[in-house]
């Protein structure tokens, strides 16, 4: 299988299956939890502390080449500038082909008597490569290869935008990613039109409902959508006790049903799990997939009230 071959024939597939196309940057279940993930506006939405979220995913462990994905992200107010900054790493691999990225954020807080509108962006670098030493060749001495263990590519910079809407009792925001679209193979390769990294918009809501005076009720969505109208969606329903401790379970629109479990260790640490079963024929082989998220808050100081004073009493 001539390297060229190869690049089209997965640019191919990724690009004529829906559910895949959506996920040409990593996907994660626990949306919910980590808002930061899809939507920059909520950078630093959270006033009292400095958020530090990392996500593990391990894809289809069914199969031993299945996709791995890591997500680390740090993010915090600056609460007298009613502005927030942070950042955010991403690694996926698919064997044998893997990508990396990085990303600023940026948000601007408009806070009213109980809602808060953040417009939040993000600029940062997206590479993708193939390692060639786990392809499988047909011809070993096929020119296509070099001597070198891995094919790159130039990092190409990346940018996105979003506006989230949150109060006490409910959030919304919508957001668009990767507004300057770019090919994730050499030009002499593929076209932008096979291989292209689409604009992507994502919608998501959620709401705190009590049920009496322990029990929270946590509905939520996320709507992904890609400019040539694919589309995949998440329903999640959560219910906490005392903030504690939080079961629930998603439905995604490819057929996989995804339950979700949370543990708060005290006011600074929070772990949750997710359980990815993909229903269906595929279900037999791609079984399913493990996510773990970490997430450490750091607290702020409380906002020192400034208080005017008349100087004939000072």
């Amino acid at each position: 299988m001539k390297f060229k071959n190869f690049i089209i024939n997965f640019a191919i597939i990724t690009s004529l299956t829906g559910s895949v196309l959506v996920q040409q940057i990593p996907q994660f279940s626990q949306y919910m939890y980590e808002r930061h993930l899809y939507n920059p506006g909520y950078t630093g939405a959270n006033p009292d502390v400095i958020e530090m979220a990392l996500n593990i995913r391990r894809q289809y462990i069914a199969s031993d080449q299945g996709p791995y994905s890591a997500n680390f992200a740090l993010h915090a107010p600056i609460r007298s500038k009613n502005i927030a900054v942070g950042g955010r790493i991403i690694t996926d691999a698919i064997a044998p082909v893997y990508l990396g990225a990085f990303w600023g954020n940026f948000a601007y807080q408009v806070k009213m008597r109980k809602y808060t509108l953040s417009f939040g962006m993000e600029a940062g670098l997206i590479t993708r490569g193939v390692d060639n030493a786990l392809l499988r060749k047909r011809d070993p001495n096929d020119p296509a290869f070099d001597e070198s263990s891995a094919f790159s590519l130039t990092p190409m910079p990346d940018f996105g935008a979003g506006i989230y809407f949150s109060s006490k009792k409910f959030y919304t925001g919508l957001s668009a990613k990767h507004l300057a679209p770019f090919s994730l193979t050499q030009k002499n390769i593929a076209p932008l039109g096979i291989a292209g990294l689409r604009r992507h918009y994502f919608l998501m809501a959620g709401g705190y409902i009590p049920l009496g005076i322990d029990f929270m009720w946590e509905p939520s969505t996320l709507i992904k959508v890609l400019e040539t109208l694919e589309y995949q969606y998440d329903i999640s329903s959560n219910f906490s006790y005392k903030n504690i401790i939080s079961l629930g379970a998603s439905y995604r629109s490819d057929g996989a049903i995804i339950p979700i479990a949370r543990v708060t260790i005290n006011k600074h640490i929070h772990i949750s799990y997710s359980f990815d079963y993909l229903m269906g024929n595929l279900g037999s082989y791609y079984r399913n997939s493990h996510e773990l998220l970490l997430r450490y808050d750091i607290g702020l100081a409380p906002m020192v009230r400034k208080i005017n004073i008349d100087p004939r009493y000072f």
